[in-house]
């Protein structure tokens, strides 16, 4: 899988010298995780991004890339047998990376100032910080950082897809990131909540 994101990477980038134009930015947005068998987790993301157009024309291939601080995580029940709180707690996980997606797509347009696009392509992400905790059990083994303390796979890697509107210098669109490996390591390994998200985003390009 490493090997194809490598040659995927350099036929991209290989392919920027012959772009026509290159247009960069800042996008923001909400996430919202579900892995299998967990409760949604709501995020958020934001940070820069940046895309080549391979013709001035309306409809037009381009690729895409982005840099992007994105929150994602679960939330689930477990069971306490606490005399002062029996039954179950909620258990979240809160996870923090630093997202690099690599996307292929293609814009058409609708008028002169407005476009639809779709893209997909991989992308790879390094874990920052995150926090294991379950509510209301003062006993419980919360965990400060996920990524430093052995719970969480310091690294991910996985597939993107996106649909959006053009407007302008405007950008809105929703994407779906989907995880190829359990992030979940060490004895905690019996665990699979392989991320599954959903964004909503606003991008602003700066110099179109």
């Amino acid at each position: 899988m490493k090997r194809y994101f490598f040659l995927f990477t350099v036929l991209c980038f290989s392919l920027v010298t012959f772009a026509q134009e290159f247009n960069y930015g800042v996008t923001a947005g909400l996430n919202v995780s579900h892995p299998k068998d967990y409760r949604n987790h709501v995020g958020f993301n934001v940070g820069v991004k940046g895309e080549y157009t391979f013709s001035d024309k309306q409809d037009c291939l381009y690729l895409e890339s982005a840099l992007l601080l994105t929150s994602k995580g679960w939330k689930t029940d477990v069971y306490t047998d606490e005399s002062e709180n029996a039954g179950t707690a909620d258990w979240t996980c809160d996870a923090y990376y630093l997202e690099l997606p690599l996307m292929v797509g293609y814009k058409s347009g609708i008028t002169d100032r407005v476009r639809i696009s779709a893209s997909a392509g991989p992308y790879v992400a390094c874990g920052l910080f995150g926090k294991s905790k379950v509510k209301d059990i003062p006993a419980a083994d919360d965990i400060d950082n996920i990524f430093s303390d052995g719970m969480y796979k310091r690294f991910d890697y996985g597939v993107k897809l996106y649909v959006g509107v053009d407007y302008s210098n405007w950008q809105l669109g929703v994407s779906y990131g989907l995880s190829l490996q359990n992030p979940i390591k060490g004895g905690w390994a019996l665990q699979d909540p392989k991320d599954r998200t959903f964004s909503l985003q606003l991008a602003y390009i700066i110099n179109r």
